[in-house]
């Protein structure tokens, strides 16, 4: 209950007047005595709250024959039509508002940014694609392929060109290439880092959000070159091995991998 207290407060209640409101969902028509009984708001204060409820067309007052008041709060699914609406409304303003302030200067200056966190790491690689023109090019492991799949699905829809390799994925969407396993890849499968490179531009790369460790954004040329030229082999590489015998080259691969890294 607490927890749905709190996430009720968000939407302009008084911690109150979220108790109140929870309590005339949960038992129906109350008196103002009811109210305050079941949720623990003090009779002095019940009034008021419960009127502030009334004023934001959240609660209705019902009256008796004998005069007598009760409460009732309106239809849930006018609550939530309410809110939708309310934050639809403050989103379109703040966007309306913070596009105006923004400015594009005449030329872009190089960003190196770093990002902690899922939601904003998720939330950065959409924005990327939502702003795509020509391409989206990606390296990136099942998890995120899964994740991000809707935007993948829209930017196609748009005309945009999605392709690069997917790691432990099945029939990839566009023009992406399912990238072979074999030992070496299933050594690093719990790295799974990413990356996802838009028009040339712009490229976001890192551990994945699921791990909870950092990721880069630029807009930096060598990034961009060095990022997209590191798919392309990858991309040409996996393509040459599947018209050959796929054992064959990675026997021949993998130990001239390990020794040009040096590795035991």
């Amino acid at each position: 209950m607490e927890s749905l207290i709190a996430l009720l407060q968000p939407f302009g209640l008084t911690q109150y007047e979220a108790r109140a409101l929870v309590a005339l969902v949960q038992r129906g028509t109350s008196t103002a005595y009811q109210v305050s009984k079941d949720s623990g708001i003090p009779r002095a204060r019940i009034y008021d709250v419960l009127d502030g409820l009334v004023h934001q067309g959240l609660v209705m007052i019902q009256t008796t024959a004998e005069d007598a008041k009760s409460y009732r709060a309106v239809p849930i699914a006018v609550c939530l039509d309410r809110w939708r609406h309310q934050w639809q409304d403050r989103l379109d303003q703040a966007e309306t508002e913070l596009q105006a302030l923004a400015t594009i200067p005449p030329t872009v200056p190089m960003t190196l940014a770093t990002m902690q966190g899922s939601a904003n790491i998720l939330a950065f690689c959409r924005i990327m694609m939502q702003r795509a023109e020509r391409y989206v090019m990606i390296s990136l492991w099942d998890r995120l392929y899964t994740a991000l799949l809707p935007d993948f699905q829209r930017a196609l829809t748009r005309g945009v060109h999605v392709k690069g390799l997917v790691m432990n994925v099945t029939d990839p969407v566009g023009d992406l290439v399912a990238h072979r396993m074999n030992p070496y890849m299933a050594s690093i499968a719990t790295a799974r880092w990413f990356i996802v490179s838009v028009d040339g531009h712009e490229i976001c790369y890192g551990h994945s959000p699921d791990q909870n460790g950092p990721a880069y954004y630029t807009n930096d040329r060598v990034h961009l070159y060095l990022f997209e030229d590191y798919i392309w082999h990858d991309v040409l590489v996996n393509k040459l091995v599947t018209q050959g015998d796929p054992a064959a080259l990675d026997a021949w691969i993998l130990p001239e991998m390990a020794r040009f890294f040096e590795r035991d």
